[in-house]
Protein backbone atom coordinates (compact mmCIF):
# COMPACT_ATOMS: atom_id res chain seq x y z
CA UNK A 1 0.00 0.00 0.00
CA UNK A 2 1.40 3.40 -0.98
CA UNK A 3 2.09 5.83 1.91
CA UNK A 4 -0.29 8.71 1.34
CA UNK A 5 1.96 11.12 3.26
CA UNK A 6 5.33 10.16 1.73
CA UNK A 7 5.70 13.58 0.09
CA UNK A 8 5.36 15.54 3.35
CA UNK A 9 8.26 17.15 5.19
CA UNK A 10 9.25 14.82 8.05
CA UNK A 11 11.52 17.32 9.83
CA UNK A 12 10.53 18.10 13.42
CA UNK A 13 8.44 21.25 13.88
CA UNK A 14 7.56 23.12 17.05
CA UNK A 15 3.99 22.33 18.07
CA UNK A 16 2.34 22.40 21.50
CA UNK A 17 0.85 18.93 20.97
CA UNK A 18 4.10 17.29 19.83
CA UNK A 19 7.20 16.07 21.58
CA UNK A 20 10.61 15.04 20.18
CA UNK A 21 12.41 11.86 21.14
CA UNK A 22 16.19 11.53 20.84
CA UNK A 23 16.02 8.50 18.59
CA UNK A 24 12.62 9.24 17.11
CA UNK A 25 12.21 8.78 13.38
CA UNK A 26 9.22 11.10 13.33
CA UNK A 27 7.46 13.60 15.53
CA UNK A 28 5.72 11.77 18.36
CA UNK A 29 2.37 13.15 19.66
CA UNK A 30 2.37 13.38 23.45
CA UNK A 31 -1.36 13.90 23.59
CA UNK A 32 -3.97 14.95 21.10
CA UNK A 33 -6.46 15.86 23.80
CA UNK A 34 -4.73 18.56 25.81
CA UNK A 35 -1.68 20.82 25.64
CA UNK A 36 -1.18 20.46 29.39
CA UNK A 37 2.06 18.43 29.86
CA UNK A 38 0.73 17.06 33.15
CA UNK A 39 -1.89 15.15 31.22
CA UNK A 40 0.81 13.41 29.21
CA UNK A 41 2.21 11.71 32.30
CA UNK A 42 -0.95 9.68 32.51
CA UNK A 43 -0.49 8.34 28.95
CA UNK A 44 1.86 5.75 27.49
CA UNK A 45 3.80 7.61 24.80
CA UNK A 46 5.60 5.54 22.20
CA UNK A 47 7.64 5.93 19.04
CA UNK A 48 6.44 4.55 15.73
CA UNK A 49 8.15 3.37 12.56
CA UNK A 50 5.01 4.10 10.55
CA UNK A 51 4.45 7.58 11.93
CA UNK A 52 3.34 8.79 8.53
CA UNK A 53 -0.06 7.29 9.30
CA UNK A 54 -0.44 8.97 12.71
CA UNK A 55 -2.76 11.70 11.47
CA UNK A 56 -4.28 9.91 8.49
CA UNK A 57 -7.32 7.72 8.14
CA UNK A 58 -5.16 4.60 8.41
CA UNK A 59 -4.18 5.14 12.03
CA UNK A 60 -4.83 1.44 12.70
CA UNK A 61 -1.71 0.63 10.64
CA UNK A 62 0.69 2.18 13.10
CA UNK A 63 2.88 -0.19 15.08
CA UNK A 64 3.87 0.99 18.53
CA UNK A 65 7.45 0.36 19.67
CA UNK A 66 10.07 1.75 22.02
CA UNK A 67 8.97 4.12 24.79
CA UNK A 68 10.07 7.73 24.84
CA UNK A 69 13.33 8.59 26.52
CA UNK A 70 13.26 8.95 30.29
CA UNK A 71 14.93 12.37 30.31
CA UNK A 72 12.16 13.87 28.19
CA UNK A 73 9.46 12.55 30.50
CA UNK A 74 11.33 14.00 33.46
CA UNK A 75 11.25 17.38 31.70
CA UNK A 76 7.47 17.14 31.48
CA UNK A 77 7.27 16.25 35.17
CA UNK A 78 9.42 19.27 36.08
CA UNK A 79 7.10 21.50 34.06
CA UNK A 80 4.07 20.05 35.79
CA UNK A 81 5.54 20.94 39.17
CA UNK A 82 5.45 24.60 38.19
CA UNK A 83 1.77 24.56 37.13
CA UNK A 84 -0.68 25.35 39.98
CA UNK A 85 -3.42 22.73 40.25
CA UNK A 86 -6.80 23.60 41.84
CA UNK A 87 -7.92 20.56 43.81
CA UNK A 88 -11.63 20.45 44.76
CA UNK A 89 -12.45 19.47 48.35
CA UNK A 90 -13.03 15.74 48.87
CA UNK A 91 -16.64 14.58 48.65
CA UNK A 92 -16.54 13.48 52.29
CA UNK A 93 -15.09 16.71 53.71
CA UNK A 94 -17.07 18.83 56.17
CA UNK A 95 -17.43 21.57 53.57
CA UNK A 96 -18.73 19.21 50.90
CA UNK A 97 -21.20 17.55 53.25
CA UNK A 98 -22.55 20.83 54.62
CA UNK A 99 -22.71 22.87 51.42
CA UNK A 100 -22.61 20.45 48.48
CA UNK A 101 -24.55 17.41 49.69
CA UNK A 102 -28.38 17.61 49.64
CA UNK A 103 -30.34 17.08 52.84
CA UNK A 104 -31.67 13.85 51.33
CA UNK A 105 -28.40 12.44 49.92
CA UNK A 106 -29.64 9.01 48.80
CA UNK A 107 -31.75 8.99 45.64
CA UNK A 108 -34.80 6.74 45.23
CA UNK A 109 -34.32 6.40 41.48
CA UNK A 110 -37.14 8.58 40.20
CA UNK A 111 -36.90 12.29 40.98
CA UNK A 112 -40.32 13.91 41.40
CA UNK A 113 -41.07 17.46 40.35
CA UNK A 114 -41.28 20.04 43.15
CA UNK A 115 -44.85 21.35 43.10
CA UNK A 116 -46.21 21.49 46.64
CA UNK A 117 -43.32 23.44 48.19
CA UNK A 118 -43.50 26.23 45.62
CA UNK A 119 -47.29 26.36 45.83
CA UNK A 120 -47.26 26.73 49.62
CA UNK A 121 -44.58 29.44 49.46
CA UNK A 122 -46.74 31.40 47.01
CA UNK A 123 -49.85 31.03 49.22
CA UNK A 124 -47.91 32.23 52.28
CA UNK A 125 -46.85 35.41 50.50
CA UNK A 126 -50.36 36.03 49.14
CA UNK A 127 -52.03 35.60 52.55
CA UNK A 128 -49.40 37.78 54.24
CA UNK A 129 -50.28 40.51 51.75
CA UNK A 130 -53.94 40.09 52.69
CA UNK A 131 -53.05 40.48 56.37
CA UNK A 132 -51.37 43.80 55.67
CA UNK A 133 -54.40 45.00 53.73
CA UNK A 134 -56.72 43.97 56.55
CA UNK A 135 -54.53 45.71 59.12
CA UNK A 136 -54.71 48.87 57.02
CA UNK A 137 -58.51 48.60 57.04
CA UNK A 138 -58.53 48.19 60.82
CA UNK A 139 -55.96 50.73 61.96
CA UNK A 140 -54.95 52.76 58.90
CA UNK A 141 -51.43 51.25 58.91
CA UNK A 142 -49.97 48.25 57.12
CA UNK A 143 -47.61 47.44 60.01
CA UNK A 144 -48.50 47.57 63.68
CA UNK A 145 -46.50 50.17 65.61
CA UNK A 146 -48.63 50.66 68.74
CA UNK A 147 -47.82 48.27 70.29
CA UNK A 148 -44.90 47.57 67.99
CA UNK A 149 -44.88 44.15 66.35
CA UNK A 150 -41.25 43.02 66.48
CA UNK A 151 -41.96 40.51 63.73
CA UNK A 152 -42.75 43.44 61.38
CA UNK A 153 -46.35 42.48 60.88
CA UNK A 154 -49.98 43.29 61.66
CA UNK A 155 -51.75 43.61 64.99
CA UNK A 156 -53.02 40.77 67.16
CA UNK A 157 -56.58 41.69 66.17
CA UNK A 158 -55.71 41.22 62.51
CA UNK A 159 -54.00 37.90 63.19
CA UNK A 160 -57.06 36.62 65.05
CA UNK A 161 -59.38 37.61 62.23
CA UNK A 162 -56.99 36.10 59.68
CA UNK A 163 -57.18 32.65 61.27
CA UNK A 164 -54.47 32.45 63.93
CA UNK A 165 -54.85 29.82 66.64
CA UNK A 166 -56.77 31.52 69.44
CA UNK A 167 -58.43 29.16 71.98
CA UNK A 168 -61.26 31.54 73.05
CA UNK A 169 -62.52 31.35 69.44
CA UNK A 170 -62.35 27.55 69.46
CA UNK A 171 -63.90 26.53 72.78
CA UNK A 172 -65.63 27.92 75.83
CA UNK A 173 -63.21 29.47 78.29
CA UNK A 174 -63.55 31.23 81.61
CA UNK A 175 -60.94 33.77 80.52
CA UNK A 176 -63.11 35.09 77.68
CA UNK A 177 -66.73 33.93 78.02
CA UNK A 178 -68.69 34.29 74.77
CA UNK A 179 -71.51 36.12 76.56
CA UNK A 180 -69.30 39.06 77.49
CA UNK A 181 -68.59 42.18 75.43
CA UNK A 182 -65.05 43.12 74.43
CA UNK A 183 -63.29 46.21 73.13
CA UNK A 184 -62.65 45.82 69.43
CA UNK A 185 -61.95 47.72 66.24
CA UNK A 186 -64.61 48.25 63.64
CA UNK A 187 -64.86 45.13 61.54
CA UNK A 188 -63.04 45.41 58.20
CA UNK A 189 -65.87 43.57 56.45
CA UNK A 190 -69.53 43.52 57.33
CA UNK A 191 -71.69 40.42 57.18
CA UNK A 192 -72.96 41.35 53.70
CA UNK A 193 -69.41 41.33 52.35
CA UNK A 194 -69.06 45.10 51.81
CA UNK A 195 -66.13 47.10 53.13
CA UNK A 196 -66.28 48.25 56.72
CA UNK A 197 -67.43 51.65 57.92
CA UNK A 198 -65.18 54.60 57.05
CA UNK A 199 -65.21 58.25 58.09
CA UNK A 200 -65.44 61.32 55.84
CA UNK A 201 -61.72 61.09 55.02
CA UNK A 202 -62.13 57.53 53.72
CA UNK A 203 -60.25 56.16 56.72
CA UNK A 204 -61.38 53.21 58.88
CA UNK A 205 -63.89 54.34 61.46
CA UNK A 206 -62.09 53.42 64.68
CA UNK A 207 -64.11 52.90 67.85
CA UNK A 208 -65.00 55.84 70.03
CA UNK A 209 -64.13 54.72 73.51
CA UNK A 210 -66.40 57.41 74.93
CA UNK A 211 -69.30 55.61 73.27
CA UNK A 212 -69.67 52.18 74.96
CA UNK A 213 -71.91 50.85 72.19
CA UNK A 214 -69.32 51.52 69.51
CA UNK A 215 -66.29 50.38 71.52
CA UNK A 216 -67.70 46.98 72.50
CA UNK A 217 -68.53 43.92 70.44
CA UNK A 218 -69.19 40.24 70.96
CA UNK A 219 -66.59 37.50 70.99
CA UNK A 220 -67.62 36.16 67.60
CA UNK A 221 -66.99 39.61 66.11
CA UNK A 222 -63.55 39.63 67.71
CA UNK A 223 -62.84 36.24 66.16
CA UNK A 224 -64.28 37.01 62.73
CA UNK A 225 -63.87 34.22 60.14
CA UNK A 226 -67.66 33.97 59.72
CA UNK A 227 -68.48 33.91 63.43
CA UNK A 228 -69.98 30.91 65.27
CA UNK A 229 -72.84 28.62 64.36
CA UNK A 230 -74.36 29.59 67.72
CA UNK A 231 -73.27 32.96 69.17
CA UNK A 232 -72.77 31.49 72.64
CA UNK A 233 -70.64 28.51 71.54
CA UNK A 234 -67.16 29.15 70.06
CA UNK A 235 -66.61 26.42 67.50
CA UNK A 236 -63.83 27.49 65.15
CA UNK A 237 -61.86 24.25 65.36
CA UNK A 238 -60.47 24.92 61.88
CA UNK A 239 -57.98 27.22 63.61
CA UNK A 240 -55.72 24.20 64.02
CA UNK A 241 -55.20 24.30 60.23
CA UNK A 242 -55.51 27.96 59.23
CA UNK A 243 -52.46 29.07 61.29
CA UNK A 244 -50.30 27.20 58.79
CA UNK A 245 -51.13 29.93 56.26
CA UNK A 246 -50.99 32.93 58.63
CA UNK A 247 -47.79 34.58 59.87
CA UNK A 248 -47.17 37.15 62.57
CA UNK A 249 -44.90 39.22 60.31
CA UNK A 250 -42.26 39.31 57.62
CA UNK A 251 -39.56 37.78 59.84
CA UNK A 252 -41.30 34.44 60.49
CA UNK A 253 -42.64 34.43 56.93
CA UNK A 254 -39.16 34.62 55.40
CA UNK A 255 -37.77 32.08 57.86
CA UNK A 256 -40.54 29.57 57.12
CA UNK A 257 -40.28 30.02 53.36
CA UNK A 258 -36.52 29.47 53.58
CA UNK A 259 -37.04 26.34 55.67
CA UNK A 260 -39.78 25.04 53.38
CA UNK A 261 -37.77 25.53 50.20
CA UNK A 262 -34.59 24.14 51.76
CA UNK A 263 -36.02 21.06 53.46
CA UNK A 264 -39.27 20.64 51.54
CA UNK A 265 -37.74 20.55 48.07
CA UNK A 266 -35.26 17.83 49.06
CA UNK A 267 -38.02 15.68 50.54
CA UNK A 268 -40.51 16.28 47.75
CA UNK A 269 -38.05 15.06 45.13
CA UNK A 270 -38.00 11.60 46.77
CA UNK A 271 -41.57 11.43 48.11
CA UNK A 272 -43.82 13.29 45.56
CA UNK A 273 -46.27 16.16 46.08
CA UNK A 274 -49.09 14.04 47.56
CA UNK A 275 -46.94 12.60 50.33
CA UNK A 276 -45.49 16.03 51.00
CA UNK A 277 -49.00 17.44 51.41
CA UNK A 278 -49.85 14.70 53.93
CA UNK A 279 -46.62 15.17 55.89
CA UNK A 280 -46.92 18.95 55.92
CA UNK A 281 -50.51 19.24 57.11
CA UNK A 282 -50.47 16.29 59.53
CA UNK A 283 -47.32 17.58 61.24
CA UNK A 284 -48.49 21.21 61.21
CA UNK A 285 -51.98 20.47 62.52
CA UNK A 286 -50.73 18.16 65.23
CA UNK A 287 -48.13 20.75 66.22
CA UNK A 288 -50.81 23.37 66.84
CA UNK A 289 -52.96 20.86 68.76
CA UNK A 290 -49.94 20.00 70.88
CA UNK A 291 -49.09 23.64 71.50
CA UNK A 292 -52.68 24.54 72.38
CA UNK A 293 -52.55 22.10 75.29
CA UNK A 294 -49.53 23.61 77.03
CA UNK A 295 -49.71 27.39 76.58
CA UNK A 296 -51.94 30.01 78.26
CA UNK A 297 -55.51 29.97 77.02
CA UNK A 298 -55.38 33.51 75.66
CA UNK A 299 -52.09 33.12 73.78
CA UNK A 300 -52.49 33.29 70.02
CA UNK A 301 -50.18 31.46 67.64
CA UNK A 302 -49.65 31.63 63.91
CA UNK A 303 -47.17 30.30 61.39
CA UNK A 304 -46.24 27.22 59.41
CA UNK A 305 -43.15 26.54 61.51
CA UNK A 306 -44.63 23.39 63.17
CA UNK A 307 -45.01 21.92 59.68
CA UNK A 308 -41.42 22.90 58.81
CA UNK A 309 -40.23 21.17 61.99
CA UNK A 310 -42.22 18.15 60.90
CA UNK A 311 -40.23 18.12 57.67
CA UNK A 312 -37.04 18.28 59.75
CA UNK A 313 -38.26 15.22 61.65
CA UNK A 314 -38.74 13.44 58.33
CA UNK A 315 -35.10 14.16 57.48
CA UNK A 316 -34.04 12.17 60.54
CA UNK A 317 -36.31 9.30 59.50
CA UNK A 318 -34.75 9.36 56.04
CA UNK A 319 -31.30 9.27 57.63
CA UNK A 320 -32.30 6.25 59.73
CA UNK A 321 -33.40 4.43 56.56
CA UNK A 322 -30.37 5.30 54.42
CA UNK A 323 -27.37 5.89 56.69
CA UNK A 324 -25.63 2.73 55.45
CA UNK A 325 -25.43 4.25 51.98
CA UNK A 326 -24.22 7.71 53.05
CA UNK A 327 -20.58 8.79 52.92
CA UNK A 328 -19.49 9.87 56.40
CA UNK A 329 -22.94 9.36 58.01
CA UNK A 330 -21.86 10.88 61.33
CA UNK A 331 -21.02 14.19 59.66
CA UNK A 332 -24.31 14.19 57.78
CA UNK A 333 -26.13 13.48 61.06
CA UNK A 334 -24.43 16.49 62.65
CA UNK A 335 -25.64 18.58 59.72
CA UNK A 336 -29.25 17.44 60.28
CA UNK A 337 -29.00 18.21 64.00
CA UNK A 338 -27.76 21.73 63.26
CA UNK A 339 -30.62 22.34 60.81
CA UNK A 340 -33.16 21.10 63.38
CA UNK A 341 -31.56 23.13 66.16
CA UNK A 342 -31.70 26.28 64.03
CA UNK A 343 -35.43 25.75 63.47
CA UNK A 344 -36.03 25.40 67.21
CA UNK A 345 -33.93 28.49 67.89
CA UNK A 346 -36.23 30.54 65.68
CA UNK A 347 -39.02 29.54 68.06
CA UNK A 348 -37.52 31.75 70.76
CA UNK A 349 -38.53 34.87 68.86
CA UNK A 350 -41.41 36.93 70.30
CA UNK A 351 -44.82 35.77 69.19
CA UNK A 352 -43.65 32.32 68.08
CA UNK A 353 -44.89 29.18 69.85
CA UNK A 354 -41.96 26.81 70.29
CA UNK A 355 -44.17 24.27 72.06
CA UNK A 356 -45.99 23.80 68.76
CA UNK A 357 -42.58 23.24 67.17
CA UNK A 358 -42.01 20.32 69.53
CA UNK A 359 -45.37 18.82 68.57
CA UNK A 360 -44.71 19.29 64.87
CA UNK A 361 -41.29 17.66 65.18
CA UNK A 362 -42.72 14.63 67.01
CA UNK A 363 -45.46 14.28 64.40
CA UNK A 364 -42.83 14.56 61.66
CA UNK A 365 -40.94 11.60 63.10
CA UNK A 366 -44.11 9.50 63.15
CA UNK A 367 -45.57 10.52 59.80
CA UNK A 368 -42.11 10.26 58.26
CA UNK A 369 -41.90 6.62 59.32
CA UNK A 370 -45.16 6.09 57.42
CA UNK A 371 -44.53 8.12 54.26
CA UNK A 372 -40.77 8.13 53.61
CA UNK A 373 -39.94 5.37 51.07
CA UNK A 374 -36.94 3.07 51.62
CA UNK A 375 -33.86 3.83 49.55
CA UNK A 376 -33.31 0.42 47.96
CA UNK A 377 -35.16 -2.81 47.45
CA UNK A 378 -35.50 -4.61 50.76
CA UNK A 379 -35.94 -8.25 51.61
CA UNK A 380 -39.22 -9.88 52.44
CA UNK A 381 -38.38 -9.80 56.13
CA UNK A 382 -37.35 -6.15 55.87
CA UNK A 383 -40.65 -5.31 54.21
CA UNK A 384 -42.50 -7.00 57.07
CA UNK A 385 -40.53 -5.02 59.67
CA UNK A 386 -41.13 -1.78 57.76
CA UNK A 387 -44.89 -2.25 57.74
CA UNK A 388 -44.85 -3.15 61.44
CA UNK A 389 -43.05 0.12 62.18
CA UNK A 390 -45.50 2.04 60.00
CA UNK A 391 -48.49 0.49 61.76
CA UNK A 392 -47.03 1.30 65.18
CA UNK A 393 -46.25 4.90 64.15
CA UNK A 394 -49.76 5.40 62.78
CA UNK A 395 -51.31 3.99 65.97
CA UNK A 396 -49.23 6.28 68.19
CA UNK A 397 -50.01 9.32 66.05
CA UNK A 398 -53.78 8.69 66.09
CA UNK A 399 -53.77 8.01 69.84
CA UNK A 400 -51.86 11.20 70.64
CA UNK A 401 -54.12 13.20 68.32
CA UNK A 402 -57.30 11.94 70.03
CA UNK A 403 -55.97 12.37 73.57
CA UNK A 404 -54.63 15.90 73.03
CA UNK A 405 -57.74 17.01 71.13
CA UNK A 406 -60.02 15.82 73.95
CA UNK A 407 -57.79 17.50 76.51
CA UNK A 408 -57.85 20.78 74.60
CA UNK A 409 -61.65 20.89 74.56
CA UNK A 410 -61.90 19.86 78.21
CA UNK A 411 -63.21 22.88 80.09
CA UNK A 412 -61.12 22.09 83.18
CA UNK A 413 -57.77 21.65 81.43
CA UNK A 414 -54.71 23.44 82.86
CA UNK A 415 -51.77 24.72 80.87
CA UNK A 416 -48.11 24.18 81.70
CA UNK A 417 -46.70 27.32 83.42
CA UNK A 418 -43.06 26.36 82.87
CA UNK A 419 -43.60 25.58 79.19
CA UNK A 420 -43.53 29.29 78.41
CA UNK A 421 -39.75 29.22 78.83
CA UNK A 422 -39.54 26.91 75.81
CA UNK A 423 -41.04 29.64 73.64
CA UNK A 424 -39.08 32.65 74.81
CA UNK A 425 -35.85 33.82 76.36
CA UNK A 426 -36.39 35.29 79.84
CA UNK A 427 -35.13 38.75 78.85
CA UNK A 428 -36.87 42.07 79.56
CA UNK A 429 -39.95 40.31 80.87
CA UNK A 430 -40.70 38.63 77.54
CA UNK A 431 -41.91 35.47 79.32
CA UNK A 432 -44.50 37.14 81.54
CA UNK A 433 -47.86 35.43 81.54
CA UNK A 434 -49.70 38.61 80.68
CA UNK A 435 -47.82 38.91 77.39
CA UNK A 436 -49.05 37.15 74.26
Amino acid sequence: MTDTHSQEDDSPKEHPFLYYGKAAEKIIPVTAASSNPSTALNLLCYQTKHSSTLYGDNMHQQSIIEPLWEDKLSDIEDHRATVPISTPPPADSWYAIFFKTPLVPVSRGKQWHVVFSYTMAFLMVAIMSGEFMMNHELSGEFFEFDPFNFMIGPSAQTLIQSGARYPPCMRNTTAMPPEEQYICFSQPYEANGHAGIKDNNNQPDLPDFNNPRQSLCSLQHVCGMGGFLRPSVPDQTFRFITPLFVHAGLVPLLCNIAGLLTIGRSLERVTNAVRMLIIYFVAGTFGHIFGGNFVPITKLAAGSSPAVLGLAGCLLVDFALTWRFITKPKRHFVKLLLVTGLCFTMGLMPGVDNVSHVGGFLAGLLIGAICIPPAHGITRRGTLYLWMVRFAALSILITMHVVLSNRFFDRDYHYCPLCRYISCMPLNGSCRLDKT
